[in-house]
């Protein structure tokens, strides 16, 4: 594989990734913020991320604090609004907190490696259970409840933290979810995955041998069956045929011919899509499932796109704070059946108003452009295209992951500081 990072990194800078990995997967209740849920191993996060700030944060707290000003205010005026903060989250706080130390302690260099390095290992362990589970079903899932921290939560049977295996079945294959709850989840953390190797690897990826690591991440990616998944293969494709000669590009394109045709006929792509269209059939599901006594839904992709449209509309400057304070909860149904959608596109504006909304957008597009400059690629918003299909099925602005990339031009500005740790 040509690694273009000859650094040695410390144990510390390991496993501070792994954690983020980790964090952010929500696998279980066990893995986050909410102390009512977990108040065992929250505690624990603290200490670990604590530890962190007070000895490697040695970087101004300037971009940190103005984030978090940011969020103080915006809480000061959703509860004037509201009259209460109830339910609200404060685990995009903990994040901030989180890509803040990660910003102290790595340069892009080491967090490419990293993200890839860890990713990769993570992925390795999810296709060996994935392969075991779908051969010997009768033997691996039962052996799988047995370790489980966490289990029988649909899309997700169980979790043991850092893999476990899907309740879904596609073309009678069980659903590869990794350290994920959700197959598609964990399909978007491996597209990621690709983009980092790509970029690091200066888009060689044949033979084989000469990147291992790629096709680990896109046979990955394959297994878990996922529509947003193989549409970020697409856009990936797009992204690799910009940046390669046009000798380059002839087996790629070889290969999408031939495999384009086959993937469309599968019942998970075109039949999903069409599906997930109908936006009366998504309100009659809706409807029936607060009917038989379900309290929360999560709509389906255009439909929660739809509805939080609706949400951002009706609560312009501030957003709703709190999805049960959402027009879609408390005004199209009333109350009956709370509607927490998934959709990140418009959930940042739609949660939190146009201001917070247009300030993270902002740095999103520009850390976009900064990227391919930065990684001498081209496609100056590629980033943000694949940030973006990923956040049509899942809101990705709470993940301190993909902070890292998003929020890197804001941290940069705010001190050079940041600059020097970027590049070293």
């Amino acid at each position: 594989m040509i690694d273009v990072f000859r650094g040695k990194i410390a144990v510390y800078k390991y496993f501070y990734m792994l954690m983020m990995f980790i964090w952010i997967g929500r696998a279980s209740p066990y893995t986050g913020f909410n102390m009512s849920e977990n108040p065992v191993l929250m505690p624990v996060y603290l200490i670990i991320i604590g530890y962190y700030y007070l000895n490697y944060c040695n970087k101004t707290y300037k971009p940190l604090l103005m984030l978090l000003s940011i969020f103080a205010v915006w809480t000061l005026l959703i509860f004037l609004k509201y009259g209460n903060l109830n339910e609200y989250s404060f685990q995009f706080i903990y994040y901030l907190i989180i890509v803040h130390v990660a910003f102290n302690i790595y340069s892009k260099r080491e967090y490419l490696y990293l993200f890839e390095d860890v990713l990769v290992k993570l992925c390795l362990l999810s296709l060996v259970v994935w392969i075991l589970v779908n051969v010997f079903p009768s033997n691996i899932v039962p052996f799988m409840h047995s370790i489980a921290v966490y289990e029988n939560r649909p899309p997700m049977e169980t979790t043991s933290i850092l893999v476990g295996i899907g309740s879904s079945f596609e073309m009678g294959l069980r659903r590869n979810i990794g350290f994920s709850w959700e197959p598609g989840v964990f399909s978007c953390f491996v597209a990621m995955g690709l983009y980092v190797n790509m970029v690091r690897n200066r888009f060689n990826i044949f033979p084989f041998a000469v990147n291992r690591n790629f096709y680990v991440l896109l046979i990955t990616l394959l297994t878990t069956l996922s529509t947003t998944g193989y549409v970020l293969i697409a856009v990936l494709g797009l992204f690799y045929l910009m940046n390669k000669s046009v000798k380059g590009r002839i087996i790629p394109l070889i290969i999408a011919a031939i495999f384009i045709p086959i993937v469309d006929g599968f019942s998970f792509m075109t039949d999903k899509i069409v599906g997930t269209m109908d936006l009366d059939a998504n309100i009659n599901a809706i409807n029936y499932y607060a009917q038989e006594g379900m309290a929360i839904i999560t709509p389906q992709r255009f439909a929660g796109f739809y509805f939080e449209w609706l949400n951002f509309i009706h609560d312009f400057w501030l957003g709703y704070g709190n999805y049960k304070q959402s027009y879609a909860s408390s005004v199209l149904f009333d109350g009956i059946v709370y509607l927490d959608m998934s959709n990140g596109i418009v959930r940042i504006f739609a949660k939190y108003g146009i201001f917070v909304g247009i300030f993270f957008y902002y740095w999103m597009l520009k850390s976009s452009v900064f990227l391919s400059k930065s990684f001498h690629y081209k496609g100056k918003y590629l980033f943000a295209l694949l940030f973006l299909t990923m956040s049509f099925s899942y809101d990705f602005w709470e993940n301190n992951l993909l902070m890292f990339f998003y929020l890197s031009t804001f941290y940069l500005v705010c001190s050079n500081s940041y600059k020097e740790k970027w590049n070293s």
